[in-house]
């Protein structure tokens, strides 16, 4: 980093702190809605995932004893899967929004669908396939979601955006083994039922909060037409 990375010198002087602020207090207030959305897809998306692997983990040791090893190998089954389809996702999507917001909606619907379905299965081998299946549906979710609150917001807004938007989805890791744990004393078809629930309800709010801007309107993005170009004029 320290020998090949090279910072590109500074054209223009920094926004104040209280401009700084207020341009962010702006961006929040009109397009607060569908981007806590996103924040809120992005989370759900690594909850759900950590909190099923921590609950096959669980099952790996107390069910089949299963562990070390092996069982880090089974556990890495779904995110091998995961990994697949967010590098197929991230070199497909370009800046299409309309197909990024079609895709986070399917892999919404996806992961509601595996974690409904894992309520019959308790083999194993079922199980993980069903399982595939989420980690496919997280794998469309997440690059969608970076490229999209990437690409919306201007360079001047963009590094707390996203800097948020990926605090927000670690809270949602560090949040998953401990809540599947509670989950998984309460009833383990509860916690699929559950599960499947919440990826339900955040993909209607996706379908109805995320909008995506006409064909003219995306090829005005460059123009002061979008918000955070303007955002961005009044606060330099």
């Amino acid at each position: 980093m320290l020998f090949f990375v090279r910072e590109k010198k500074k054209k223009q002087k920094p926004p104040t702190l209280g401009n700084y602020l207020k341009g962010l207090f702006t961006v929040f207030k009109h397009e607060g809605r569908w981007l806590f959305t996103a924040y809120l897809a992005g989370a759900t998306g690594l909850f759900t995932l950590f909190g099923l692997l921590f609950y096959l983990s669980d099952v790996l040791e107390t069910d089949y004893n299963i562990d070390g090893v092996l069982k880090g190998c089974i556990l890495a089954i779904p995110l091998l899967f995961l990994m697949i389809t967010s590098f197929t996702t991230g070199s497909k999507i370009g800046k299409n929004h309309r197909v990024m917001k079609s895709l986070i909606v399917l892999g919404l619907l996806l992961m509601t669908a595996s974690f409904a379905s894992l309520v019959f299965f308790t083999k194993l081998v079922p199980f993980i396939a069903v399982l595939v299946v989420s980690s496919i549906g997280t794998g469309l979710v997440l690059p969608c979601l970076n490229s999209f609150i990437t690409g919306s917001v201007g360079k001047a807004r963009r590094g707390f955006v996203t800097s948020l938007y990926g605090s927000v989805r670690f809270l949602g890791v560090a949040a998953g083994p401990p809540v599947y744990g509670w989950l998984m004393n309460w009833s383990r078809n509860g916690m699929f039922l559950t599960t499947a629930g919440l990826t339900l309800f955040v993909a209607l709010l996706c379908l109805l909060l995320i909008h995506v801007k006409k064909k003219k309107s995306e090829d005005d993005d460059d123009s002061a037409h979008s918000l955070f170009k303007k955002l961005q004029l009044t606060t330099e």
